[in-house]
């Protein structure tokens, strides 16, 4: 299995597991998931990841939605050589046609240097979402 984003992950973490898990308002099973590669976070959570550990937001979204794009060849290997070259053409001009929307849809979470900021209500309201995604009701 890829696990780049995995890897990554345990790499950055610097405290123990049940200890960010709480920190973070998650499950630390399910935390433990995100760090086996068994399962991939939202973005949303990728970014919180990111702020927690105080490294490149952007950086660590790169290894999500490389770990993400590969895991969609999964039982279409034979297939993807010969996809891909048209696939990066075809990606290459949905993103010039919808780099406007693209911009738009990420701005709040842009600033100019490419860094992903946020603001402590948010945070709120995404561990709050985190908590009904993944059916704990506990918090």
């Amino acid at each position: 299995m890829f696990n780049h984003f995995s890897r990554y992950l345990k790499l950055i973490r610097a405290v123990p597991l049940h200890v960010m898990a709480q920190d973070l308002g998650i499950d630390a099973g399910l935390l433990s998931k995100y760090e086996n590669g068994n399962r991939i976070p939202d973005l949303d959570l990728v970014i919180i990841f990111a702020h927690y550990h105080q490294v490149n937001a952007r950086e660590l979204c790169i290894y999500w939605m490389r770990e993400r794009i590969k895991r969609s060849f999964i039982g279409y290997e034979n297939l993807v050589e010969e996809a891909l070259p048209h696939a990066e053409k075809d990606v290459k001009y949905f993103l010039r046609l919808r780099k406007v929307k693209l911009e738009r849809k990420f701005s709040f979470k842009l600033i100019p240097k490419n860094a992903i900021t946020y603001d402590i209500k948010q945070v709120k309201n995404l561990r709050y979402f985190q908590y009904r995604h993944h059916g704990v009701n506990n918090h």
